[in-house]
């Protein structure tokens, strides 16, 4: 199985399974990112390894024929520039061991769904490319003293930046996986989250947030309404008015996303499970789940309400037509210190041009 066409710059993934489907699995998963090859056996990923280079392997440890074990070690050994994360059916400490032991710098489980898989190459190669500093470092201490100084130096920048890079990546692609679970679940809410992101964006900026934060609260955005994964479609795509049940059923996504994102001690995530939570509740104090008014609710509660409701009012709903401009913004004055946070509805009023042109 041949891999797509290399492109400059990006790093290279030999995978190894006998299964075509994980193949393909692996295929759909990382080769936006990563320029991926692809053998089906142990001697076949012998015979590209002899002739290119790769950043990383992933290995199948329950092969036909050789063993992913064996494989890993031998490209451990001979080629000290790839790394190695193990691919396995069985969930056993003993086998876990094994891979680390033969060099593995990362192994994951089967089924895994392509967020973990992507999270998992990232962190690998990161690891890799941190050891592979070091060993550099290492060597370039042989030399005086003024090389010594340089080589520590540009090593450090350089695993610095990538680490940076890698970790930025890493967080970019949970938000986006988590947004694309939304969208399959309810495909108007994945275009909605991207857009009201980076309106409230807008907002928290206009509204004094820190760059810091102004960039947190950009990527904690999308996942606000990431509770509707456990929301009946029959609730969702229903164009009437819903009934007792079934609002109570749609309000409870808020404490559904705050229990998945909650426990973290990632910043993003405590703040996009609190965005999750409180993103409902009314400046008044008549919202839900948890009927906070006022300051009580986290400024980025307050500026996720309003950028949720404006570009839901100026969206098509199964329910009604997208409204106009004019009508969206009356609709969001007329409820300023009911609904919203006053401070936060005039400053979308006083930035309406920008605001909708990041609507796209």
């Amino acid at each position: 199985m041949t891999g797509r066409g290399q492109e400059h710059g990006r790093a290279r993934i030999l995978a190894t399974d006998d299964r075509p489907e994980i193949l393909r699995l692996i295929d759909r998963s990382l080769s936006e990112r990563y320029e991926c090859s692809f053998a089906e056996s142990a001697a076949e990923a012998r015979a590209l390894l002899a002739g290119e280079r790769f950043d990383l392997a992933l290995c199948d440890i329950q092969m036909p024929g050789d063993s992913g074990l064996v494989l890993a070690e031998q490209i451990a050994r001979e080629h000290p520039g790839t790394a190695v994360v193990m691919l396995t059916g069985v969930d056993d400490p003993e086998v876990a061991e094994q891979a680390f032991a033969a060099g593995a710098h990362g192994y994951l489980v089967k089924p895994f769904w392509a967020g973990q898989l992507l999270i998992t190459v990232a962190n690998a190669l990161r690891q890799h490319a941190l050891e592979q500093a070091e060993r550099r470092r290492h060597e370039a201490l042989l030399g005086s003293a003024e090389e010594k100084a340089v080589a520590l130096r540009h090593e450090l920048i350089g695993a610095q930046r990538q680490a940076i890079a890698d970790l930025q990546a890493s967080r970019q692609e949970t938000v986006e996986r988590l947004a694309r679970a939304i969208e399959s679940h309810d495909l108007e809410t994945g275009r909605h989250v991207h857009r009201m992101a980076a309106v409230a964006a807008l907002l928290g900026s206009r509204l004094g947030l820190d760059a810091q934060r102004t960039m947190l609260l950009r990527t904690a955005a999308p996942m606000h309404d990431v509770g509707k994964i456990a929301t009946p479609d029959g609730v969702l795509r229903k164009q009437g008015a819903l009934t007792a049940e079934e609002r109570r059923l749609m309000q409870e996504h808020t404490t559904v996303g705050h229990e998945i994102l909650a426990g973290s001690s990632s910043e993003l995530l405590k703040m996009a499970a609190e965005i999750a939570l409180t993103h409902h509740e009314w400046f008044d104090g008549s919202g839900y789940p948890r009927g906070l008014e006022g300051e009580q609710i986290p400024i980025e509660g307050r500026v996720v309400a309003v950028a949720d409701v404006f570009d839901a009012l100026l969206s098509d709903r199964p329910y009604r037509p997208a409204m106009g401009l004019d009508e969206a913004t009356g609709t969001i004055a007329a409820e300023r210190g009911a609904h919203f946070d006053p401070a936060v509805v005039d400053t979308l009023l006083d930035n309406l041009d920008e605001a909708v042109r990041l609507r796209g």
